[in-house]
């Protein structure tokens, strides 16, 4: 009886690591596609709204799930107060710290923070093209990743079960 247990545990187990790794792909997509659309939301206040970046980041907080909507309300927070340091300083290292934390790769977040890393940006013109060159870039990113997932999501969560089948029957 012990060892059907051990059995059914292990294949579970395995089958859990293969599912686990399908929702981290799976994930990393959704977050891609919420940078795009913070992204287009920052293109719209700037261009038609005419909006400043800090209040940008407040008005895009109002749309936009945690961890977005916490990390640019403390963006706002900080370029509105008094500390002295650039606007991109703080919005790279705010979003920096928020978004390391979540299921993506270095390289999503330096595409998401293009924009920042030409400081003091003078015109709305240039900010509009940089926004839409990390929205580019990102987009790109999105439709590797669903190709990715489209050819290893199940493939992992099958290998998986198998895995833990093997290792069942190497076991006994």
């Amino acid at each position: 009886m012990h060892r059907l247990i051990g059995i059914l545990l292990v294949i579970l187990g395995c089958s859990g690591l293969g599912i686990w790794y399908r929702e981290r792909l799976l994930s990393r997509i959704r977050h891609l596609r919420t940078l795009e659309i913070i992204l287009d939301m920052f293109a719209s206040e700037v261009s038609f709204g005419r909006t400043t970046m800090p209040e940008c980041c407040l008005k895009i907080s109002f749309s936009v799930p945690e961890p977005y909507k916490e990390c640019l309300r403390g963006i706002f927070e900080e370029a509105e107060g008094d500390s002295g340091r650039d606007f991109m300083e703080v919005f790279a290292q705010r979003s920096r710290a928020a978004l390391n934390k979540l299921p993506m790769e270095d390289s999503d977040l330096e595409n998401f923070l293009l924009f920042t890393g030409h400081g003091g940006l003078q015109d709305r013109e240039m900010q509009l093209r940089l926004l839409k060159e990390s929205r580019e870039r990102i987009g790109q990113t999105v439709l590797l990743q669903e190709k990715e997932f489209a050819r290893k999501g199940g493939l992992v969560t099958g290998l998986g079960v198998l895995g833990g089948l093997l290792l069942s029957v190497i076991l006994v």
